[in-house]
């Protein structure tokens, strides 16, 4: 197994070899990003297998193609195609392994009978960063089989001094994600209770869990809610932002930390989300308790009263789509 993590060498991709994908990832979440990003991009002869369903659902999760003129399958995501080619895929995290109740145990029984079998036959499986490459080499237990990071990216859209007409409004956080009990989002408010004259956007596809934690909280007018922006309006918020906040206990990666980082904007973060952190570096304030609202309203007092540190930019030669795709593109030219 290559150490780092990366491939040792490129390899010209042959064009009679053809990779069957798993196109249904669509939104504006992590893994649907990512597959907007890195498909189009492939550099290969690419056939969208046209599979119904969606690939979070119980019942499409594994789904069964028969590949017709492929020579491997692929998926941005967690999910399996089942067919007489190997599948490869790209998982992002194991964080569903940290489920509970009767979720968890099926998400551990999927991954245990079902992933684990589907990387073995194809001796190699794709992660985002370093952080779940170590974890999956762990929960692997198998030398035989490569974990390969290829990285992640950030779009042209996220890049400082562009337009930011909400700087001038009211002194505000940005929160980027879902609400699931990883992210931690409620944290955040409890500490935003403690900390006036700062208020809070959350972007995400959860507008109206949001809004509940912010009602319970007693914070309907200091806590905003958005869905379907595009990259550019969300480059907006990220640039007119104080800081944006990442509670979340656990992360693949953190897209929203490297997109704000790459406008310009520092990150409030847990310091035990090693992902996050291996992003943020000294761009950001780091909160040491991560369940502690009192930990997190230090920090939050210390950004509304200008406590920030200086943005160290990203080397965006490390987060370019283009070189995400490349490492997916050779991974699935093995395939012949």
């Amino acid at each position: 197994m290559c150490e780092t993590g990366q491939l040792e060498s490129p390899r010209l991709w042959r064009t009679t070899r053809t990779v069957g994908v798993d196109n249904r990832w669509k939104g504006n979440h992590g893994i649907a990003r990512y597959a907007r990003e890195v498909i189009p991009r492939l550099p290969s002869v690419t056939q969208d297998l046209r599979l119904s369903g969606t690939p979070t659902s119980a019942l499409s999760v594994v789904t069964f193609s028969r590949a017709r003129g492929t020579s491997v399958t692929y998926s941005p995501g967690y999910n399996l195609v089942m067919s007489k080619v190997p599948h490869v895929l790209t998982l992002h995290d194991l964080i569903h392994l940290n489920s509970r109740g009767t979720e968890g145990m099926r998400y551990r029984a999927y991954y245990e009978f079902v992933v684990r079998p589907a990387i073995k036959r194809a001796g190699v499986v794709l992660t985002v960063s370093e952080t779940s490459r170590s974890a999956l080499i762990e929960w692997l237990g198998d030398e035989s089989i490569e974990v390969v990071n290829a990285g992640n990216g950030v779009n042209e859209h996220f890049k400082p001094g562009g337009p930011n007409q909400l700087s001038d409004a009211e002194p505000y956080l940005l929160y980027v994600g879902a609400v699931r009990p990883h992210k931690n989002l409620g944290v955040v408010i409890d500490a935003l209770t403690k900390v006036p004259g700062l208020t809070l956007r959350a972007v995400g596809p959860d507008v109206n869990r949001v809004r509940d934690l912010a009602s319970r909280a007693g914070l309907s007018d200091r806590v905003s809610a958005y869905s379907g922006l595009d990259d550019s309006e969300l480059a907006v918020l990220y640039r007119g932002a104080k800081a944006t906040v990442m509670p979340s206990v656990i992360e693949g990666f953190g897209l929203p930390a490297a997109e704000s980082i790459s406008c310009g904007t520092p990150v409030i973060y847990f310091t035990g989300c090693r992902s996050v952190a291996e992003i943020v570096g000294g761009s950001g304030i780091s909160v040491d308790e991560g369940m502690d609202p009192d930990a997190w309203a230090v920090a939050l007092r210390a950004t509304r009263d200008g406590s920030v540190p200086t943005v160290r930019p990203l080397a965006r030669s490390d987060y370019e789509w283009e070189g995400v795709a490349d490492k997916v593109g050779d991974v699935l030219s093995r395939f012949g």
